[in-house]
């Protein structure tokens, strides 16, 4: 498939990038079609659904798509939104729908892996491993236990860069726990942050106890720098300095089983070979396999995953990784950082998976388009 770069105004639903890692993929797929790649735009979220989305387009590229010559990808492949709660796929359904364009030549690559639509083609694509795809990044088992040995300092890492509210409310009950002494976290300010009332009744704690935890921060694990996103730092030091992680996912709601999100949070362990508890959907911890990766019950009692409440979930995550920490505690040094490297095939697997995942997802993923497209 050959890419085309068309007429179209400027929106704020779309944009046409120079580029992506969703261009590789679909230059790869064997067919004699043009498509135009668009990668998601954030300004106008709240307006999916109800806007003619096609009004931006120039009048020759609406004729190409009415003539089913040219193919329409949309690239949300970064982004984990429900269907309810931003109808993409079915704002793109009644746009076509009202422009007499057949909406199987619509594709809407997203990272929702549970996304699935009888409006249009949805394509679930995890693309998140091509920030960590360079040789900069890699390291080997045994530079990472030789980093650890030399390090190692905690027990727990636990970051948050954004101060989305699962994570605060994540960070507020740890900072509340002895686990706190035994963990680097990195959690910002809360200057204007509102605690809902429900949250302090689940978590046990007041309002007092907030204030309190407010004025403590920030936590800093490795620079003040909350404002500044790099998602392809792998973190090594950080890594090598504790043994374990708990990754606070982008996403905590699953939306009544409608999404699935895996950001490049839980990527960070794996490159450093560094087992980990997730923080994130329901089920997201055993959800790995998914995507092919080892799942970690060698370490960790994994039942809390269940619990369909995110505040809930996260106490009963708590309650795991402390008897976690209390055998840790019986051990001395060196035995702590070998029960971190004690399930080698699992740390290789998951980090094999991980730099190979591009090849093998995307040939499955190449195989489903072009089926669809030749439906």
């Amino acid at each position: 498939m050959k890419r085309l770069l068309v007429d179209i105004e400027p929106n704020g639903f779309f944009w046409q990038p120079t580029g992506s890692k969703l261009d590789s993929f679909i230059q790869k797929i064997d067919l004699d079609l043009e498509y135009v790649n668009l990668l998601l735009g954030y300004d106008s979220m709240k307006q999916w659904g109800t806007t003619d989305v096609f009004q931006f387009f120039g009048r020759d590229t609406l004729d190409r798509l009415r003539s089913g010559n040219l193919v329409l990808c949309l690239d949300a492949t970064l982004e984990g939104f429900g269907p309810d709660e931003v109808p993409i796929a079915r704002s793109l359904s009644a746009s076509c729908i009202a422009n007499n364009i057949d909406p199987k030549n619509i594709f809407f690559f997203t990272g929702n892996l549970a996304h699935r639509s009888e409006e249009i083609n949805v394509v679930p694509l995890f693309l998140l491993t091509a920030l960590y795809s360079t040789a900069r990044v890699q390291v080997s088992l045994e530079c990472a236990k030789k980093e650890c040995e030399k390090n190692y300092e905690k027990f727990i890492l636990s970051l948050s860069r954004r101060n989305r509210h699962y994570r605060v409310f994540a960070h507020f009950y740890l900072a509340h726990t002895d686990l706190l002494e035994h963990s680097i976290v990195s959690q910002d300010r809360l200057d204007n942050f509102m605690m809902p009332s429900m949250v302090y009744s689940k978590l046990g704690l007041t309002v007092n106890d907030f204030e309190n935890f407010k004025k403590s921060l920030p936590f800093i694990a490795d620079e003040d720098n909350f404002n500044v996103n790099d998602p392809a730092n792998a973190l090594h030091e950080l890594h090598s300095k504790t043994l374990f992680s708990i990754v606070n996912e982008t996403l905590q709601d699953d939306l009544k089983g409608t999404t699935l999100f895996f950001s490049e949070k839980f990527l960070k362990p794996i490159i450093n070979f560094q087992p980990m508890v997730m923080y994130g959907h329901p089920g997201v911890n055993r959800k790995l396999a998914d995507l092919g990766f080892k799942t970690y019950e060698d370490y960790f009692d994994l039942d809390f995953d269940d619990e369909p409440d995110h505040i809930l979930r996260y106490k009963k995550l708590v309650e795991s990784v402390k008897s976690t920490v209390d055998y840790l505690k019986t051990l001395n040094r060196t035995e702590q950082i070998a029960w971190r490297f004690k399930s080698m095939e699992v740390l290789e697997h998951n980090n094999k998976v991980m730099y190979d995942l591009d090849n093998s997802y995307l040939t499955s993923m190449k195989q489903l388009v072009t089926s669809l497209l030749m439906h």
